[in-house]
C-alpha cells in the first residue's frame, strides 16, 4: 500500500476515482477545482462561495453530480454470446454487535456498517449535513420558489464510494445518530442547516423586482393592475367598435352597395342638382343673347323708320306709303327693341342666379371637401360645366377609397384590441411577478430574519444617490506670478 496519495478529481470519472481515493494506506487526498466543475446555472444563481466550507460542499456537490454520469467501459469480442441472466441487486451489508451475555438491558439491534464505523460525533455531524444538503436538492424550500429544482439524474448511473454516500438512502440512521448528538452539536447543525438553506434562496440582485424598496414594490404593484385594466378597457372598447363596423359591412355587402358605393351615388345625386341650375342657367343665356340680338336689331331700324316718319307726305306718296303706315311700322320696331331689352335684363338676372344655385348647391353641400368646391364660382358657364364633369369622373375613385379606408379601420381596430390585451397581460405578469417578490420577503422575513436585513440594507445602500465627482478647476495664474515662476525655474541671474 502507497503511505499517501493525491488525486486531481477533474476529468476522472466513477471507476477511476474511487481506486484514486483508496489505494492510499495514511491519507488520501483529492483536489476539486470549483470553477472548473461547477456548472454555469449553479454559479449564476448562488453567486460566489461565501465561506471555506461552503466551497468545499459545493465542489463535492459538482463532482458527485459529474460522477453519477459516469458509466462502465464496455468489452468488445469477436465471439457472439446470449446476455446473461439478470442479476437481482444484494441486499444491504449489515454488521450484527454481539453485545456480553452478562449486559442486561434490550436486545441487540442492527446497524449498518457505515453507522459502526461513525465512531466520532464530528463524522455523524459531517454525514449529516451531506443528508440535509441532499434533501434539499430534492425539494423545493418553500411553496414560492425561492429554492431551485436539481438537476436531473440519469437513472440507473453507478454511486460515488465512500465520497458522498447513499446518505440519502441512510436517513433513518443518520436521524437516530442526530437524537444521540449534544445539544450543542444539535445547535451547530440546526445553524448549518439554516446557512445552507439561506445560500439556497436566490440573491435579491437576481431575483424579479428585487432591486425594489418595500414601497416601491408596493406602488408598482399597483401601477401594473391599474395599466392592466386601462388596456383592457381599451381592448374592450376597440373590440367593440370592430363588432360594430364589421356587422354594418357584412350588411352593405348582402345589400349589394358597400359605403362607398352609397356615398358615391349620394355625391351624384348632388352634383345633378347642380347641372340641373347649370342647365337652367345656360338657357337663359342663350335667351339673353337672342333677346340682344333682336334689341339690336331693332334699335339698328329705328333710326331710318324716324327720319322717313319726318318726311312730307308728297315724298312719301312717292315712295308708296303713308304717314300712317310709316307711324305704325316705328311703333312696331320700338316695340321690338324695347322688348328685346327687357328679355335681356330679364335673362341676365335669370341666368345669374341659376349659375349661383348651381355652385351653392356643390359648395354648401357635406360633399364640398371631395368636390374640392372653393367659395367663389368660375365666372364662365362652361368653366363650371368642365368643373362638375372633373367631379362626377372623380367619385367611383373616392368611393372606393372610403371602402379601403373602413378596410384599414377594421384592421387598426383588430391591432389595437390585440396590442392591449397583451398588453394587459404584460402588465398583469409583471404584477404577478411583483406579488411573488412580496410573498418571497414575507417568507424570508419570518423564517431567515438575518437575511431578511440584509437584503434590507443592501436594497437602501443601491437606491442612494451616488455623489457626483468634483470637478477642480485651475485658477489663471495672474501675468506677475508667471513671470516670477518662469524666473525660478531659470535661476538667479549672474551679475556680470
Amino acid at each position: 500500500m502507497i503511505p499517501g496519495a493525491v488525486l486531481y478529481g477533474h476529468g476522472a470519472n466513477a471507476f477511476a476515482t474511487y481506486p484514486g481515493i483508496t489505494r492510499a494506506k495514511k491519507a488520501n487526498h483529492l483536489w476539486l477545482p470549483l470553477a472548473a466543475i461547477e456548472g454555469e446555472t449553479t454559479r449564476a444563481q448562488h453567486g460566489r462561495a461565501r465561506s471555506e466550507t461552503e466551497q468545499l460542499h459545493r465542489a463535492i456537490n459538482a463532482f458527485a453530480h459529474f460522477l453519477n454520469q459516469s458509466t462502465p467501459d464496455g468489452l468488445i469480442s469477436h465471439e457472439l454470446r446470449a446476455p446473461a441472466e439478470p442479476v437481482a441487486a444484494a441486499p444491504r451489508q449489515t454488521e450484527h454487535v454481539q453485545l456480553p451475555e452478562q449486559a442486561p438491558g434490550p436486545p441487540p439491534r442492527r446497524v449498518s456498517a457505515r453507522a459502526a464505523r461513525a465512531v466520532s460525533p464530528s463524522v455523524a455531524q459531517a454525514r449529516w449535513r451531506e443528508a440535509e444538503r441532499q434533501a434539499q436538492l430534492r425539494t423545493p424550500l418553500v411553496d414560492t420558489g425561492l429554492a431551485p429544482e436539481p438537476d436531473p439524474q440519469p437513472a440507473g448511473a453507478p454511486g460515488i464510494p465512500d465520497v458522498v454516500g447513499d446518505v440519502a438512502g441512510d436517513h433513518q440512521e443518520q436521524a437516530a445518530e442526530h437524537a444521540e448528538m449534544s445539544d450543542a452539536q444539535r445547535a451547530q447543525l440546526d445553524r448549518l442547516r439554516l446557512d445552507s438553506e439561506m445560500r439556497a434562496v436566490p440573491r435579491w440582485e437576481l431575483r424579479p423586482y428585487g432591486t425594489y424598496s418595500d414601497s416601491n414594490l408596493r406602488a408598482a404593484i399597483s401601477g401594473f393592475l391599474d395599466d392592466a385594466e386601462e388596456a383592457e378597457e381599451r381592448a374592450a372598447e376597440a373590440v367593440e367598435a370592430f363588432r360594430v363596423l364589421h356587422e354594418r359591412m357584412e350588411q352593405e355587402r348582402e345589400e349589394g352597395a358597400s359605403r362607398g358605393a352609397k356615398w358615391a351615388q349620394d355625391a351624384g345625386a348632388v352634383l345633378d342638382t347642380a347641372v340641373g341650375h347649370l342647365t337652367k342657367a345656360v338657357k337663359e343665356a342663350e335667351a339673353l343673347a337672342a333677346a340682344e340680338k333682336q334689341a339690336k336689331g331693332a334699335r339698328e331700324i329705328l333710326p331710318e323708320v324716324e327720319k322717313r316718319l319726318k318726311a312730307s307726305r308728297l315724298s312719301l306718296r312717292l315712295a308708296f306709303t303713308s304717314k300712317k303706315e310709316v307711324k305704325g311700322v316705328h311703333e312696331h320696331v320700338l316695340g321690338e327693341a324695347i322688348a328685346g331689352e327687357d328679355e335681356a335684363k330679364r335673362a341676365k338676372r335669370a341666368s345669374e342666379k341659376a349659375k349661383a344655385k348651381a355652385w351653392e348647391t356643390v359648395r354648401d353641400s357635406e360633399y364640398a371637401e371631395a368636390f374640392t368646391a372653393g367659395r367663389f364660382a368660375p365666372k364662365e358657364l362652361h368653366e363650371i360645366a368642365e368643373k362638375f364633369a372633373e367631379m362626377r369622373a372623380a367619385l367611383p375613385q373616392q368611393g372606393h377609397r372610403k371602402d379601403e379606408l373602413d378596410e384599414n379601420e377594421l384592421a387598426d381596430l383588430s391591432k389595437t384590441a390585440r396590442t392591449q390585451a397583451k398588453k394587459a397581460d404584460d402588465a398583469r405578469g409583471h404584477a404577478e411577478l411583483a406579488a411573488v417578490e412580496q410573498k418571497q420577503r414575507q417568507v424570508i422575513a419570518e423564517k431567515y430574519p438575518e437575511l431578511h436585513n440584509a437584503e434590507t440594507k443592501g436594497r437602501a445602500a443601491e437606491q442612494q444617490p451616488k455623489p457626483k465627482p468634483k470637478v477642480v478647476r485651475q485658477q489663471p495664474v495672474p501675468a506677475a506670478s508667471a513671470a516670477l515662476a518662469r524666473q525660478a525655474q531659470k535661476g538667479p541671474r549672474q551679475r556680470p
